[in-house]
């Protein structure tokens, strides 16, 4: 999950992002560590790579094409349900399969949004 908000581009994290990325994906595919997805999260979450579409060249540059980060909020609390959800959905999909670990990695600046709530 890439954070797409506006102040990844003001702190200069956008694009290390993106780098982060990339490596990340061709790494996983270079292990055949199973099946992967790629969400970006602010004001909403998208899915950018479902888990069930092989990873490749033209699926990373897709992605990278779909991230603006000019969204003013972000919904952490969002993406979490949606990950939580989005991960129960897989399992449940591949439930013949044997036991499965499943990984979720967030990049992000961790700026914290009004949206956040009170952390108190």
């Amino acid at each position: 999950c890439i954070d797409d908000s506006e102040s990844m581009r003001s702190t200069g994290a956008g694009g290390l992002a993106c780098e982060a990325l990339a490596l990340l994906c061709g790494a996983l595919s270079r292990l055949e560590v199973g099946q992967l997805a790629v969400a970006s999260f602010a004001e909403r979450v998208r899915l950018l790579h479902p888990f069930d579409r092989p990873f490749s060249a033209e699926a990373g540059a897709y992605m990278l094409s779909r991230f603006s980060f000019a969204e003013k909020e972000t919904d952490m609390e969002g993406l979490l349900r949606t990950v939580v959800q989005t991960l129960r959905l897989a399992r449940e999909q591949q439930r013949a399969a044997a036991e499965q670990m499943q990984l979720a990695i967030i990049v992000s600046d961790g700026r914290r949004s009004p949206s956040w709530g009170d952390p108190s």
